[in-house]
């Protein structure tokens, strides 16, 4: 006689939130919410990038967990036509603070060396 089924557990162990997988089972993918010293470690990564480059407004990038995934950098003043024509672009996203920081001193040396005040670093 068998005892009672477990309805929480299939027939070899695994939780419902176990994927099958070609080969096994694989673990639940959810995350954790992100902890609020994170959040507060992002807003002031984002003061400190909107006092530098006062151009630009920057937001972080999460995935559908919310989870950090990367920055985004926008003008907040549309190029012009001429503009975009030297390389000056209204948007950059990087995965990180470095190559976010990187591509914006790109930016600020087109438009330097083709003669155009964008707002650039402080």
């Amino acid at each position: 006689m068998t005892g009672p089924v477990d309805r929480q557990r299939d027939p070899y162990g695994m939780s419902p939130a176990a994927r099958i997988s070609v080969g096994g089972y694989m673990p639940s993918t959810s995350c954790p919410p992100v902890p609020d010293a994170v959040q507060e470690l992002v807003r002031r990564q984002v003061y400190a990038l909107e006092q530098i480059y006062p151009a630009w407004r920057f937001t972080r990038l999460t995935d559908s967990n919310g989870v950090p995934c990367g920055w985004r950098a926008e003008r907040r003043v549309p190029l012009t036509h001429a503009q975009r024509a030297v390389g000056l672009i209204p948007a950059i996203e990087r995965g990180d603070v470095p190559g976010l920081v990187l591509a914006l001193a790109v930016q600020d040396e087109i438009a330097r060396q083709s003669g155009y005040s964008t707002g650039g670093a402080r």
